[in-house]
Parts: structure tokens; sequence; C-alpha cells
């Protein structure tokens, strides 16, 4: 009885998140594409940071075509990706890694922009420009690409222990270092927590500071203005708002993904935990979520959005 009844709420909730999960997709999609053409055809395009930006869209994009992939591949073969096969399986480690790895960096790279913008407005120009943001993007990514390739190479199918293993005395395949050299295990396991803190929590520490330098100089600067009597200039008040909609971003960031790392921490890896669905789901909103938090939180690249459609 209990089986059945977690059986049926089980596939209750599948099918709530998974066409919930396929939405959320398709309108990242939509939204990256916005931002990469705003980027590209706005007055952000003369700025170092439109760079980061359209990078920061082109991963979101990328991870949410790979998501919606991941979707439909269950939809149609009532499997997920990452155990269709061998290759599948290598494919999902990869993606799921590089992106989540790339996505969180350059967000870092975007704030420590709003931070030098802040503290040294008048040396930003020549601090950050578009030569040393595309040498520091092409870095990361390479380094990742490395970092992430082995990952995938040495991934492959096996039998894992879930819960499910002991109710119903199955062993189900799950996609995993397969030790094909005979690597001490150790080594592995110390490459797989090195990635696992170079995707959430060192980003998330990070975020977290420089994040709260943001918010003391903001404040310090707006009272420094009201004993003046002043309001600021054109520039500053647009440093300040693009600033802001920068800092709903990360801190979106660290809530929608400290919650599934902090639930693995625990060892809680069976996706077919039904808390383990909902929180999956709450991080794959992440990606979609960058344009609709800048459409709201941001002024200016509001303004951009409603010139280009008007145009």
């Amino acid at each position: 009885m209990a089986k059945e009844y977690h059986s049926e709420s089980l596939h209750i909730i599948r099918n709530i998140v998974i066409p919930v999960n396929i939405i959320i997709n398709v309108l990242g999609i939509i939204g990256a594409l916005i931002i990469i053409t705003v980027m590209r055809q706005s007055e952000f395009r003369s700025k170092p940071r439109s760079l980061i930006y359209i990078s920061l869209s082109v991963i979101d994009l990328l991870f949410c075509v790979f998501l919606l992939a991941d979707k439909i591949c269950f939809l149609v073969y009532g499997e997920a990706l990452a155990i269709i096969g061998v290759i599948a399986c290598q494919i999902d480690r990869f993606f799921t890694h590089f992106l989540v790895h790339m996505d969180a960096w350059l967000l870092i790279i975007l704030t420590v922009e709003r931070v030098v913008a802040i503290v040294k407005p008048l040396e930003v120009s020549t601090i950050v420009t578009r030569s040393k943001v595309k040498v520091t993007v092409i870095a990361m990514a390479i380094f990742f690409l490395t970092l992430d390739g082995e990952l995938s190479a040495s991934s492959g199918l096996a039998n894992g222990p879930t819960h499910l293993q002991i109710q119903n005395k199955t062993m189900p395949l799950i996609c995993t270092r397969v030790n094909h050299y005979n690597i001490s295990p150790k080594i592995f396991s110390f490459m797989d927590i090195g990635g696992l803190l170079l995707g959430s929590f060192i980003p998330f520490l990070i975020i977290f500071i420089l994040n709260v330098v943001l918010s003391a100089k903001l404040i310090k600067r707006k009272q420094a203005r009201a004993n003046l009597g002043a309001t600021g200039s054109g520039i500053q008040n647009e440093a300040g708002k693009i600033t802001r909609m920068v800092m709903v971003a990360s801190f979106g960031f660290i809530l929608m993904t400290a919650p599934i790392v902090i639930y693995l921490i625990l060892g809680n890896h069976d996706k077919n935990d039904p808390i383990h669905m909902i929180l999956r789901l709450i991080f794959q909103m992440n990606p979609a979520a960058n344009f609709y938090i800048y459409f709201l939180s941001g002024s200016l690249f509001r303004q951009e959005v409603k010139r280009l459609f008007c145009i």
C-alpha cells in the first residue's frame, strides 16, 4: 500500500515538474536571445561588461537547450538522457558540470566589474577593458573544458545503490565515474569534491562577499549624497541601477542553487525523490531567470528592451 502511494505521488509530481520545466526552459531560451540582441544593438554594446552579459547569456541559452533536450528525451524514452547510453551519459556529465561552472564564474566576473565600477568609478574604463574581459572568459572556458572534459571521459553507466534498491530489490543504472584505469578512488573523490566546490560553495562565498562590499558602498554613497543634499550625477545613478540589477541576479543564483547542493551533500542522490525533483526544478530555473531578473530589477535594461521592440 505504501509502495503504491509512493508511486502515485511520484507520478503526480513528475507530471507537474516536467511540463513546468519545459515551459521554464523555453522562456529561458527566449530571454537569453533577447539579452544577446539587446547587448549587441543597444548603447550597452560599447561597454566591456556587455561581453560578460553576452557570454553569460550564451551559457544560459545552451543550458536551457540542454535541459529541454533532457526533458524531451524523458518524454520519448521514459528515461533521463544520462542513462540512455554511455555516450549520452558522458554528454550529460560534461554539459551539466561545464555549464554550471561557467554560469557561476561569469556571474562572479560580472559582480567583480560592478565592484570596480563602484569603488573606483574613474578608473573602471582602464581596469576593465574589452581585451581583459575576452582573455579572462577564454582562459576560464579552457580551464573548465579541461576539468569537465576529464570528468566526461571517465564517466559511464554502472549499477548504483539508492533507497529504491532496498525497497524494490533492484540495482538501477546511474551515470557516474567508471574507473577504467585503476586510478585511486581517492583521486576521483578529490576531483569530484573540487568540481563541486568550484560550482557551488566557492562561488557562493565570493558572490556573498562581493555583494556585502557593494551594499556597503552603495549605502555609504547614498548617505554622503543625502548629507550634501545632492541627488548624484547621471553616471552615478546609472552605475547604481546596473549594480543593483547584478546584485539581484547574483543573490538569485545563490537562492536557486544552494538548496539542491546542500540536499546532495546530505546524501540525497535519488532523482526519484519528490524533494530532490522539486529542488532540481528550482535549480534549473537559474539559467532561465536572468532575463526576467534584469527586466524586473534593471530600469536601464528594461528601457533598452522596450526600445528594441518599439524599433
